[in-house]
């Protein structure tokens, strides 16, 4: 959200946020599309998808994701790229699944990570269920742990920052995240 807050003025921030919003749904489509497309193997399931992904009303589970959303917020910018990871990994891509998320991650850390992790670890169990030996695995393993390195590579702007921070006692933890989010989030920076 800095980001488009950079490129706006005060009298062009609501067409730049609904332009964003618009692309994002956009992005959040076309993976959608993609997804059931290459699970079907029909263009005709791909359309079906996006149509309804983008006219069924979603609602908040907890804190997760919505599919699409009528405004903008991190987690809306950050799940196109995340849906790209998993679609990624679908199609057994782990370098670009881990690119996809780690490129998520800096938009919104938690999800992006958890993504990825997911996305790769699952890479990493069917390689693992459908070698035969533990050689052949190995062989398999490369890339995804070449995911799991681009990802690590988007995980250190992350968390550096709080290396120099000081370490608060578990009680006052607990306190402020009662406080600020009492069931659903963590406290987090972004």
């Amino acid at each position: 959200l800095h980001l488009l807050a950079t490129v706006a003025t005060p009298q062009t921030l609501p067409i730049v946020y609904f332009v964003a919003t618009v692309l994002v749904n956009v992005a959040i489509a076309l993976v959608v599309g993609l997804f059931a497309r290459d699970v079907y193997k029909s263009n005709m399931a791909g359309m079906l998808a996006i149509a309804l992904a983008m006219s069924v009303a979603t609602f908040r589970l907890g804190a997760g994701p919505q599919v699409f959303a009528s405004q903008i917020n991190s987690d809306h910018l950050a799940w196109p790229l995340a849906a790209l990871g998993v679609w990624a990994a679908f199609r057994r891509r782990p370098l670009m699944s881990g690119l996809g998320s780690g490129v998520a991650s800096l938009i919104h850390p938690t999800l992006g990570f958890d993504v990825g992790l997911l996305s790769l670890g699952t890479l990493a169990i069917v390689a693992l269920l459908e070698r035969r030996s533990l050689r052949d695995w190995g062989r398999a393993m490369v890339p995804v742990i070449g995911g799991l390195g681009i990802l690590g590579v988007f995980l250190l702007p992350t968390l550096l920052p709080y290396q120099q921070s000081l370490r608060i006692p578990f009680e006052e933890f607990r306190a402020i995240r009662i406080l600020r989010s009492s069931d659903e989030l963590i406290p987090t920076s972004f």
